[in-house]
């Protein structure tokens, strides 16, 4: 195993999602006021982004079956890296640990956002009527029977 290689794959790696955690922080602003065209707008930057991030996962799992034909993981390729190497390849491993955290937490507020703003649709209108079966009225049918009191 090049650990040199590995170390600047982390350094790589833990650059681009910097960049995609600074990239979903402002999606998250862009949701919170309810901004569709920047939204609109930040789509092409996202797939570009996820694209990016295939590359590196291609490469990722190439590193981790590439050793003698075992899967492995980083943890165990750290472990097993030079006394020399581990301390900064460990740092790179922790810093990629805690920017994917970062990007699930702002994502897993974002879908709490628009969750919450889509049960405003699910609720029922303050100006909804109902039969004296307990049905909804439709807006038609509040039409024709104000019409039949006239």
């Amino acid at each position: 195993m090049d650990y040199n290689s590995l170390l600047l794959f982390f350094k790589q790696y833990n650059e681009h999602y910097r960049d995609f955690l600074a990239f979903e922080l402002k999606k998250m602003k862009l949701v919170a006021e309810d901004d569709i065209q920047g939204l609109t707008d930040s789509i092409k930057t996202e797939q570009a982004l996820i694209m990016k991030t295939n590359a590196f996962e291609t490469k990722r799992l190439r590193i981790l079956s590439g050793t003698n034909g075992q899967n492995k993981t980083f943890s165990n390729i750290i472990d097993e890296a030079p006394d020399d190497k581990k301390e900064a390849l460990r740092a790179e491993f922790k810093e990629l640990s805690r920017l994917v955290l970062e990007i699930k937490k702002v994502n897993d507020n974002v879908r709490l956002i628009v969750t919450e703003r889509m049960k405003r649709f699910e609720t029922p209108d303050e100006s909804d009527t109902y039969n004296v079966n307990g049905g909804k009225n439709h807006s038609d049918d509040n039409v024709h029977s104000m019409m039949k009191s006239v």
